[in-house]
């Protein structure tokens, strides 16, 4: 009795913390919003933008494993989100020379609070793993998808938030939440290891490096770089060359809502399917869509009549950064157990690659050349990724690992 009890009370606790750090995450993608809307004049805003993804990229290699190993995923999560203040407290006065450091500074706070953020998630899964019937590779898929189902609600009240007072109030109660809803994740994991566990110094750094010149990360990378790029040309050519053209400026922010509203259900809904359907289908369907979108990016000529054609692609583009956002990041943890946190860290550094390339070159090229661009850098990314998934599979087979059913590692249901 006193075990099941304890089981129960485990279970409860980890949904607790579970449900208090989702309450912190969107303020990130409100921020950005924020500084893309009034910042827009003399290329302010796509250079403070710049600096966040490249204070990103640095963070992302060197910082993670090191302050979460410091701090404790916890405090790194709560302290992370201070980082922000400064950014959002700049647009009070937006030089060049306030808004540039308070970019860099988000960044370089970002890696840690992304990579503590996904390793809290996946040993929470692990804990909770212990006591149902689901592997820990189901519930981390279902929590990450819940996690980004909060994260891209922000689309919405990010544009509906105009106050700065209103944004540095989040950003203390996010530390605050954290600081007292989240228990330390000493008592979930049961692993004993991870990237950093047992190594200091020059050690952890060898670490988190090595990582970076594996032969499955590498390949992994050109379809990281492709999500970073997707994210930044709809948030901002997109709008720009088709939202304003089509309904006008006044609109651009209805868009946006309706692409996080989008994302954030098809964030549950793709945790459903993917029951069913294995990681590659999904995969599959979303290379698709994306492919059929480049293509009436490529082909369409917008005018003021006929607006529902931007619904229905900022829609579709939703549900299809939905299954690549979640199944990506889930198979980083499958494919490097036990180095979450480097693993974790080098997704979001290439992501963030992505992002600061397309806010470079964004004022020197034609909107279709960036198209092109991103449509060859999806059908090389979706080649590489096939070439990482043929590796595994094989490997797998060779070790004469037992078929269970669907192959999609996050659904497969342990059976007694």
């Amino acid at each position: 009795m006193g075990g099941s009890r304890s089981r129960r009370v485990l279970g409860s606790r980890s949904y607790k913390n579970y449900s208090a750090q989702m309450l912190d995450t969107a303020v990130d993608l409100g921020a950005a919003n924020l500084q893309s809307s009034i910042n827009a004049s003399a290329g302010l805003g796509t250079a403070a933008l710049a600096a966040v993804y490249a204070g990103l990229i640095l963070s992302n290699i060197f910082l993670p494993v090191f302050v979460i190993k410091w701090l404790g995923t916890k405090w790194t999560i709560s302290f992370s989100f201070l980082t922000y203040m400064p950014y959002i407290a700049a647009q009070l006065y937006p030089r060049f020379y306030t808004m540039i450091p308070a970019g860099l500074l988000v960044g370089l706070g970002g890696g840690p609070l992304w990579c503590a953020k996904c390793t809290y998630l996946y040993v929470m899964s692990e804990a909770h793993s212990a006591i149902s019937k689901i592997t820990a590779e189901a519930l981390l898929v279902r929590f990450l998808g819940i996690f980004f189902m909060i994260f891209h609600t922000s689309q919405i009240w990010g544009n509906l938030i105009s106050s700065l007072g209103i944004y540095l109030a989040c950003m203390a109660g996010a530390a605050i939440i954290v600081a007292v809803g989240v228990d330390p994740m000493k008592k979930f994991d049961t692993r004993g290891s991870g990237s950093g566990t047992g190594l200091s110094g020059l050690a952890l750094l060898a670490a988190t490096l090595k990582l970076l010149i594996e032969p499955n990360q590498i390949l992994m990378i050109p379809i990281n770089v492709f999500l970073g790029f997707q994210q930044a040309f709809f948030g901002a050519d997109f709008t720009a060359a088709f939202v304003s053209c089509a309904v006008g400026t006044g609109s651009v922010g209805f868009v946006m809502m309706t692409y996080g509203l989008a994302d954030a259900i098809g964030c549950i809904v793709n945790g459903y399917i993917a029951k069913i359907i294995d990681r590659l289908p999904l995969i599959c369907i979303a290379t698709i869509i994306n492919i059929a979108i480049l293509t009436t990016l490529l082909t369409w000529h917008p005018n003021g009549g006929q607006a529902y054609v931007l619904y229905i692609i900022i829609v579709v583009l939703g549900f299809s950064d939905s299954i690549w956002i979640v199944q990506i990041n889930a198979y980083y943890s499958i494919l490097f157990p036990g180095r979450e946190e480097a693993a974790f860290s080098n997704f979001r550094l290439w992501e963030s690659v992505g992002y600061i390339v397309a806010y470079v070159i964004s004022p020197y090229l034609r909107t279709s050349v960036k198209t092109y661009l991103m449509l060859s850098l999806l059908v090389l990314g979706l080649s590489c990724y096939f070439t990482v998934e043929y590796r595994e599979r094989r490997k797998k087979s060779k070790l004469n690992t037992p078929d269970v059913g669907c192959d999609n590692f996050a659904f497969q249901i342990c059976e007694k």
